[in-house]
């Protein structure tokens, strides 16, 4: 997974930070997928899901591309949960070390869209005239668009 674990865990407020939109959302966006993911389950020999977010909590491991610093219950996850790091290295430096550049990670999803393009572009464009760097991890980003304080990591075509 590519963000925080999703599933509810630790104290009230991680489990309140999980279980709002990001659940119901994901719900409504796999329900229809549902069935074609349980075909998918059973030619592996895996039991039916009720409901897509169930491989959380089935999966013998999990893999999340974040740093743990990043997930406020990181410590409360189970144990077959394992923060792997993002698919960029990590700061040589610390944020205080930084001086007053600013930096902005630009997260978009792995799923491409009709929209995608465009917003892209206009990322790249508002990016180009703000003082500070950018990353975009996923999503496509033409390389040779790439203003010079934006620098790119996933499907950079």
């Amino acid at each position: 997974m590519n963000a925080i674990y999703p599933m509810s865990v630790g104290e009230p407020s991680h489990q309140a930070m999980r279980s709002g939109p990001f659940v119901p959302l994901f719900e409504r966006m796999t329900k229809k997928a549902l069935p074609a993911l349980n075909d998918a389950r059973a030619r592996w020999g895996l039991a039916p899901l009720s409901a897509a977010r169930e491989q959380y909590m089935r999966a013998d491991r999990c893999m999340v591309a974040t740093f743990p610093t990043v997930d406020p219950a990181a410590d409360a996850v189970p144990e077959r949960v394992h923060y792997v790091g993002p698919g960029f290295a990590p700061p040589q430096k610390r944020a205080g070390d930084m001086g007053d550049t600013r930096r902005v990670l630009i997260s978009l999803s792995t799923t491409t869209h009709s929209a995608q393009p465009k917003l892209v572009r206009s990322l790249l464009e508002a990016a180009e005239g703000i003082d500070g760097e950018f990353h975009f991890i996923g999503g496509v980003v033409q390389d040779e668009e790439l203003p010079g304080n934006v620098s790119a990591s996933g499907l950079v075509v």
